[in-house]
């Protein structure tokens, strides 16, 4: 009886840390798509970069939810500049083909979870578990010859932990359009923005919003998802070095749009507009001389 308690009890600690590490993956990642293309082809950069993230989220916990949870985070950090895996500042990606300014590979993306007692319109309902995404995307950079813009069309298949299991949850269709630019009024700063625009297949859909019969009280009557729309998404932040490029803090805060929404009927979407806040730091500790694929 006590290792069957020591085992599940490991397998929490184990899946408590990877949603740890997916909730830095998952906010962190928008901050660090931060470095322009001008910076990228200054110089060749270390093909390993070690160091340490931290920060803090208040993100809303479901898409179209109104409330809100916060997260405290440190965790170390390894970037790798190879010529087809790559973990650097702009992301966490495969580019498994590039020629001129298009890129062809790996987007990952995703939901952290959350429990049903931090929303009071879900008390009573499971809780919702970690939802990874992870499909091809295709990326056209100098869009219009301008260097600093940015399109993306990715499709993703998502996958759902639960407890220690994966399950099939549907997939997502976005497309994107970013912009990347210097702004030195208060030092060597870059602004970035993302404007985005995503569509999910019911199953999706239906792991948010759907209500069984089961679970219906008043003010939350049954409901059944469908697919289409769920949402839009702007993405605006400020990457700020300071000690000469070693400490680089982030500050950033995403607006969340659903008034298009297949499921706005749903009585768990409760919001049209919602928002994100994110800080975060980089401290950089060690690099290899090796130099990195651009």
């Amino acid at each position: 009886m006590v290792r069957k308690n020591d085992s599940h009890f490991k397998k929490r600690c184990s899946m408590s840390l990877f949603k740890k590490f997916f909730t830095i993956f998952s906010f962190f990642s928008l901050c660090l798509a931060a470095n322009s293309k001008e910076e990228e082809r200054s110089a060749k950069k270390a093909l390993f970069e070690a160091g340490l993230f931290g920060g803090a989220v208040q993100f809303s916990l479901y898409p179209g939810s109104g409330e809100y949870g916060t997260r405290t985070l440190l965790f170390p950090y390894l970037f790798y500049r190879g010529k087809i895996f790559r973990s650097d500042r702009r992301g966490t990606r495969a580019r498994i083909y590039k020629k001129d300014d298009w890129t062809f590979g790996l987007g990952f993306g995703g939901n952290i979870g959350s429990r049903s007692s931090e929303s009071s319109i879900r008390e009573g309902m499971p809780e919702l578990d970690l939802v990874f995404e992870i499909g091809p995307r295709i990326r056209k950079f100098n869009l219009f010859k301008n260097k600093n813009l940015e399109l993306g069309f990715s499709l993703k298949k998502a996958n759902l932990f639960k407890g220690i299991k994966l399950y099939s949850q549907g997939y997502t269709l976005q497309g994107s359009l970013s912009l990347r630019r210097p702004f030195e009024m208060w030092g060597k700063n870059i602004f970035f923005t993302r404007l985005s625009f995503k569509l999910a297949d019911e199953l999706y859909q239906d792991y948010f919003y759907t209500v069984p019969k089961a679970y219906e009280k008043p003010g939350r009557p049954a409901y059944q998802a469908k697919g289409g729309v769920l949402g839009m998404r702007y993405f605006a932040g400020l990457q700020k070095p300071i000690f000469k490029g070693k400490w680089i803090n982030f500050f950033g805060i995403t607006l969340q749009e659903y008034s298009l929404a297949a499921n706005k009927n749903s009585p768990l979407h409760t919001h049209d507009l919602t928002y994100n806040l994110i800080y975060g730091f980089r401290v950089g500790l060690y690099e290899s001389k090796s130099r990195g694929y651009e």
